[in-house]
């Protein structure tokens, strides 16, 4: 069944039991009262006698010693609002008389002036109140002298109307529930019918679907989490195509510049030389650090990069990595230092050095990159809080704010020319850089520094 039907059936089995349940409830409690209040003199105030002369059987298995506490017997006037006494003088039941009998209608008490003992005849039925002490054990018989009292059987007729009334407006009360209850269900199943249209639209390819969310209860909270997830697909979607289209431009140039170079080779239009199988030399070594930046993305995404860690002396690990660049900074006129207070001290941190090595070349390789001529790079380290930063800043000309949020995305590079000799490398460094921070439980970040150019902020714990 369809959830709205198992809520609609639901719904229902509530409602028909609970009405059920009331009208039953009603029926009986209402007999019960209405018996009560007309067969047991309720209407003209003698049920409080009628309670007092029962509980003394109950308490005395026997009627002998009434007379003790029958010359208190009063009639509670208007069922209760009043007390009436002998010398009241207005009000139905005042001086009213009375006589109780036992069940075979011997006088065991009597404020009518009937003689104890003496046998009644049973015409007196007709004024008499049953005395009982369970549903079905008679004791005896209240006769009121100067009011008739009413018999069962005209209270049947009275007690079937209120049962019939009763079943009306519990069958009335149930359709109108039926009613309310699809109607609940209808409004509860709508958002949820436009969740799985939308989410089979989805399912169908349709990355752009989103869902129309209002107000704050679960299902509002599903569908916000539902136009996330829609969101984040269509988003990994366009990144994976900008991928595929970025890895076929990149191996596309190398390449084609391969390609041009032996053919030229082999027509002889170039002479076959050291000079010229450099440049293929050059592409293939291009080749090879892209294949092997992609297989480590690969491997990090897939959580099978493997580490070997040990515990490794920051400061010293950042000297040697500076020292391998420093020709290179040299080369471009450009001032590459190990600054800071802690670059003599002895941090330790846990640690694949082969990839630390990677992660800080990559930064160092960047920085240089954008740094321009007399340009300055610096690397400090900082211990705090039981966390080590490392920060690679330079002198370049800073990260545009729109770059800033996709700045280690695979492939992307701010100059949309992508020409790499204007913007470096394969495009991947930063992204491996990020990804291997956070193998090791660290992070990085980058954003522009107060006194200008690039900072990147590497975070790892003690």
């Amino acid at each position: 069944m369809s959830l709205r039907t198992r809520l609609m059936l639901y719904f229902s089995i509530i409602v028909v039991g609970l009405v059920l349940s009331l009208v039953l409830f009603i029926n009986s409690d209402n007999s019960k009262q209405v018996q009560d209040y007309m067969l047991r003199g309720g209407m003209y105030g003698y049920q409080e006698i009628v309670l007092k002369a029962e509980n003394y059987y109950r308490i005395n298995g026997s009627w002998i010693g009434i007379e003790s506490i029958a010359a208190d017997f009063q009639p509670n006037m208007m069922g209760g609002s009043m007390n009436m006494g002998k010398n009241m003088n207005a009000g139905p039941g005042r001086d009213s008389k009375f006589t109780i009998t036992d069940t075979d209608l011997v006088v065991v008490w009597s404020s009518a002036g009937n003689e104890l003992g003496s046998t009644m005849d049973e015409n007196v039925l007709s004024n008499a109140i049953t005395l009982s002490i369970a549903p079905q054990k008679q004791v005896g018989y209240l006769i009121v002298n100067d009011r008739p009292v009413i018999q069962a059987t005209e209270v049947s007729p009275l007690i079937e109307k209120l049962r019939t009334v009763v079943l009306r407006s519990g069958l009335i009360a149930g359709v109108l529930a039926l009613v309310l209850a699809i109607l609940l269900a209808n409004q509860l199943i709508k958002p949820l019918r436009l969740l799985t249209q939308a989410a089979d639209s989805l399912a169908g390819g349709k990355l752009s679907t989103r869902v129309k969310v209002n107000g704050k209860d679960e299902i509002a909270r599903l569908g916000t989490s539902f136009n996330a997830m829609a969101e984040n697909l269509e988003s990994a979607e366009a990144r994976k195509k900008a991928l595929t289209a970025d890895i076929a431009h990149e191996l596309r140039s190398p390449l084609a510049v391969q390609k041009a170079q032996l053919e030229a080779m082999q027509d002889g239009i170039v002479p076959i030389t050291q000079e010229s199988l450099q440049t293929v030399v050059d592409q293939t070594n291009f080749l090879t650090r892209l294949v092997d930046d992609l297989r480590t993305l690969a491997l990090v995404d897939a959580g099978e990069l493997p580490l070997e860690m040990e515990e490794v002396n920051l400061p010293v690990l950042i000297g040697k990595v500076v020292k391998r660049f420093k020709p290179q900074a040299d080369q471009q006129n450009a001032k590459l230092e190990f600054t800071g207070q802690r670059k003599k001290e002895e941090i330790i941190i846990k640690a694949d050095p082969d990839r630390m090595t990677q992660i800080l070349g990559n930064l160092i390789a960047n920085a240089l990159h954008h740094t321009p001529a007399k340009g300055r790079i610096t690397i400090d380290v900082a211990k705090t809080n039981g966390e080590v930063t490392v920060s690679v800043q330079d002198s370049g000309c800073g990260i545009p704010e729109d770059d800033l949020p996709r700045l280690f995305e695979r492939f992307y590079r701010g100059d949309k020319s992508r020409n790499r000799e204007n913007s470096g490398s394969t495009g991947l460094g930063l992204s491996i850089a990020r990804n291997l921070a956070r193998v090791h439980g660290g992070e990085l970040i980058a954003r522009n520094a107060e006194g200008g150019g690039a900072l990147f902020v590497l975070t790892f714990p003690v």
